[in-house]
């Protein structure tokens, strides 16, 4: 099998970006022939046992051995992800699916750059009547979470290609609710380091000196704060960790720890890079995800700490369903937040069973998780039963461009009344200028 892949450019010590890499360079190893197509910041790649050219090179690679297939890992970003969001448009392939939530990828591919009629577009083509509004409304800086999450542009993003992955079951039940029951496969990212490094120690009477929250919901800081007060409660000595953005510090988070009066008593680690997050991770006691829109930079950071044993509490809610209770411990978020906090703690404390049985549970879990070879043999096994067909198809993007451009060119330079030898004459001038595909490939037949 001749393999195509889009190199997203995320940052190097990210775990999704090691993982991924390393799946991979297992694929490469077992004998697919694997090329690679990034930006052209991440052609510097080191030794990942195969070839990366720049991406706009996929056709002319094509061209010379035509690939068989051709891999998208996609997240919500889009900066990383920008390379594989372009190819996707030109070149249907198979899409690996790691974060929810599309919506932010064509906004930052879109709208960003001040694209807006293209935007609104793409918002029509998925939503009908309702597109315009909605992109008016992003567009005023009106978009919240929820609008993104409802509107969030993963059936229109995927609807032309081959096949659809997503990188964990919860997140195939979620993209399978919202493309009308498409087949979503699962592969998941593999655990790529050694549960050893994730361990932290805990006091001698058990109880963890510090609660990390390692992720919040900027939508609702002040239910993230409530949390922690809750983890704090009771404990003198326990500190709480928590990691967020500074917009959300700054606009609500710092001021409600203030009124509940443990300002003091909280590390912020604010804006952290993937690898600084993986950091805290590590060396946290017991670890708290209040973030509804999982990722899978996230989601590799939960099983890494599963795997250790991390006593871990997650929210109810869809992108964490398939991490059962006993594995890990549910809360909802809201109001209730704090007090749902406050009692797991002292349950903990009161009956040590339970915790660990918890911290039991998730070795177990963690340890059924795929290692890079099996989620490299995951992938092939899918890409094999896709319908065989004539290698990759290649869609003509430009054609609508170039035909107005030469519609526009022939107005303005042919004169009016002008005979038709000279029409004739000055089309066949344009058309060596601005060549439609058809045209290029008489050109080249008769060179």
């Amino acid at each position: 099998m001749r393999l195509a892949v889009a190199l997203p450019g995320l940052e190097s010590t990210a775990l999704d970006r090691r993982a991924l890499e390393a799946t991979l360079s297992a694929l490469a190893d077992s004998g697919v022939d694997v090329e690679g197509f990034a930006e052209h910041d991440r052609l510097e790649v080191g030794d990942l046992g195969f070839p990366v050219f720049h991406y706009l090179r996929l056709p002319e690679r094509n061209e010379a051995v035509p690939f068989d297939q051709v891999l998208y890992p996609l997240g919500r970003d889009a900066a990383p992800y920008q390379a594989a969001f372009w190819l996707m448009g030109q070149c249907p392939g198979v899409v690996w699916l790691l974060d929810s939530v599309l919506h932010h990828l064509a906004l930052g591919g879109y709208g960003l750059w001040g694209k807006w009629t293209q935007y609104r577009e793409l918002l029509t083509a998925a939503y009908g009547d309702i597109g315009p509004p909605v992109a008016h409304t992003v567009a005023g800086n009106w978009g919240t979470g929820a609008l993104f999450r409802h509107y969030d542009l993963v059936a229109e993003t995927t609807r032309r290609q081959r096949a659809v992955i997503a990188s964990w079951p919860a997140l195939a039940e979620r993209i399978k609710s919202r493309t009308s029951g498409r087949e979503i496969a699962v592969v998941e990212l593999p655990l790529i380091e050694p549960a050893e490094r994730w361990e932290s120690e805990r006091s001698s009477s058990r109880r963890p000196s510090s609660v990390t929250i390692v992720s919040m919901t900027s939508s609702n800081p002040a239910a993230c704060v409530a949390a922690a007060a809750g983890a704090l409660q009771g404990e003198m000595t326990r500190r709480a960790i928590l990691c967020t953005s500074t917009p959300t510090h700054m606009t609500g988070a710092a001021a409600a720890a203030r009124r509940r009066g443990i300002d003091d008593r909280i590390e912020w680690v604010l804006d952290p890079s993937w690898g600084e997050l993986a950091e805290v991770a590590r060396r946290s006691e017991l670890s708290i995800w209040l973030d509804e829109d999982l990722r899978a930079g996230e989601r590799l950071l939960v099983l890494q700490g599963l795997a250790a044993g991390k006593t871990t509490v997650v929210p109810r809610s869809d992108l964490y369903t398939d991490l059962p209770e006993g594995v890990v411990a549910k809360i909802d978020l809201g109001h209730s937040v704090g007090p749902e906090v406050a009692g797991l703690m002292e349950a903990f404390a009161s009956d040590p069973a339970l915790e660990d049985g918890l911290r039991e549970g998730a070795r177990v879990f963690a340890g059924r998780v795929p290692r890079p070879g099996e989620a490299a043999q995951q992938i092939v096994n899918l890409l094999e039963q896709l319908p065989i067909s004539d290698g990759l198809e290649m869609l003509d993007l430009s054609r609508p461009v170039l035909e107005s451009l030469r519609q526009d060119m022939i107005e303005h330079v042919v004169p009016d009344g002008a005979t038709a030898p000279t029409r004739r004459l000055l089309g066949d001038i344009l058309d060596t200028t601005a060549w439609l595909p058809e045209q290029r490939s008489q050109v080249a037949k008769k060179e």
